[in-house]
């Protein structure tokens, strides 16, 4: 359209304004959005002014300009946007020929510009910033975009409903979050090592995060509460087990599993120190009360360091316990894993305090499915074995030698170890991959049933990265 064919809509200072789409109520229209050109002669201004309500957008067309926002001072170049917000003081200057007045060192340093780059410090708009972003995280290996199309998080979404969400929504109320977005939130979590208040804000920090959960920029986004209570639903209703059950079905329908060989171990999961005294510990093993810790409450409610003891107590976790192994103390809870010899996924796993001796739950872990099962010395012991044999009677168990007082390893047996740690050390590629790359091996959480939730998902988290990495 040419200015010849535009209807005049009025002047306003040094600037004329031609009517392109619509009439604003502010020049006696009806019409709440408009579309307008604006020619300004060159070195001149249109004149600092605000709105009350109106919002516009500059978008320069052609020449040179610079820009004035709230005493802010931006060049202007043609394909350059600009939004002004209601209340906003502005001004635009042609700067394509020679200014009227030119701009002194000590106005550009009072409008705050940047003549460094040449470039705007702020209200510059890239209508395409977010797409090209993202090419170039695609560009530069983003890993969540594999683990986004090469899994199908769709099957988890009848199970979670089904398990989680109300049959009747009669009364009405806000829309629930999309369960399989909160359970790739839940996931993020896992991978990255991420807390609950950190998690949102990471999701709105991220553009890789929002391409992964299908939420668009500037989109609001599930709160650390909200996360909270989805994660605690699923533990509540024993879901997140049956989830990492049936992720594993699906494995094994493509192939992933074999079922040709099993390694089992464990690791130790650390939580929070809790500082008690030896006789609590030993109550607390007896299921008491830790007798101490509460003499020593009621001392400081009466100094009056503190108003009650139950926030003591809510943060120590009573159902953690301490163990030692080569002279280094851990306390928290032991993940006891068992894996696919030629997958590395994680097929089955219990949780225990860190007490739990890695042999007491091998009876949990094996099954008939098992045709042989590739062990450290940790799991060697006669009635362990013989308990193992009567629950899978055609399991073959290969289990390292281990050196005893006045009985030290033969060279035969040194040579088994070898063989047997070539198979199993794949197992411990496991716990090295999540102490690594997914936060390493820690909760946040207080209590046997929170722990168990956790590492539910982490172990969940990792055979979704190992399946991404396996059919790649």
């Amino acid at each position: 359209m040419k200015i010849s064919e535009i209807k005049e809509m009025f002047s306003a200072g040094e600037e004329t304004v031609y009517e392109m789409v619509g009439c604003s109520k502010g020049s006696g229209g009806t019409k709440y959005h408009n579309i307008v050109q604006v020619l300004i002669p060159s070195g001149h201004s249109g004149g600092s002014h605000y709105h009350k309500v109106a919002e516009e957008t500059y978008y320069i067309l052609k020449g040179e300009a610079y820009i004035v926002i709230n005493g802010h001072l931006f060049k202007a170049t043609p394909g350059m946007m600009f939004s002004i917000l209601p209340s906003e003081i502005h001004d635009v200057i042609n700067n394509t020929g020679k200014l009227r007045k030119p701009l002194e060192k000590s106005d550009k340093k009072r409008y705050n510009m940047s003549e460094a780059k040449g470039v705007v410090k702020m209200g510059q708009i890239n209508i395409y910033g977010v797409e090209t972003q993202l090419r170039k995280l695609t560009k530069m290996g983003d890993q969540l975009i594999g683990m986004k199309e090469q899994i199908e998080w769709e099957m988890f979404r009848e199970p979670i409903e089904k398990a989680i969400r109300k049959t009747n929504y009669e009364k009405g109320g806000r829309p629930a979050w999309d369960v399989v977005m909160m359970y790739k939130i839940v996931m993020l979590q896992q991978w990255y090592n991420l807390a609950d208040e950190n998690t949102e804000y990471q999701i709105n920090d991220r553009l890789s995060f929002q391409r992964f959960l299908d939420i668009e920029c500037g989109e609001k986004v599930p709160d650390g509460n909200t996360i909270w209570d989805f994660k605690q639903a699923l533990a509540e209703t024993g879901i997140d087990r049956e989830l990492f059950d049936l992720f594993n079905k699906y494995l094994c329908e493509r192939g992933i599993i074999t079922r040709r060989g099993s390694i089992i171990d464990a690791s130790f999961v650390t939580v929070d120190k809790r500082h008690t005294t030896k006789r609590d510990d030993k109550s607390l093993k007896e299921g008491d009360c830790p007798h101490d810790l509460h003499e020593k409450c009621t001392e400081r409610i009466e100094n009056g360091e503190i108003k009650d003891e139950e926030n003591v107590f809510n943060q120590m976790d009573f159902d953690a316990r301490w163990t030692k192994k080569r002279d280094e103390s851990f306390f928290g809870y032991k993940d006891h894993v068992k894996c696919d010899k030629d997958s590395k996924i994680i097929t089955d796993f219990t949780v225990t305090d860190a007490s739990v001796h890695d042999s007491q739950e091998l009876i949990e872990l094996v099954n008939k499915e098992d045709n042989a099962v590739d062990m450290d010395a940790g799991y060697a012991g006669e009635d362990i074995m013989k308990e193992v044999i009567e629950k899978c009677p055609d399991i073959e168990l290969n289990i390292c030698s281990r050196a005893y007082r006045n009985r030290p390893i033969t060279e035969e047996e040194k040579e088994i170890n070898k063989i047997i740690s070539r198979r199993r050390c794949r197992i411990e590629h496991i716990f090295g991959y999540m102490t690594r790359f997914m936060g390493g091996m820690i909760l946040r959480c207080h209590g046997i049933k929170r722990a168990y939730r956790d590492i539910c998902n982490k172990n969940l988290a990792y055979n979704l990265k190992r399946f991404v990495c396996v059919t790649a």
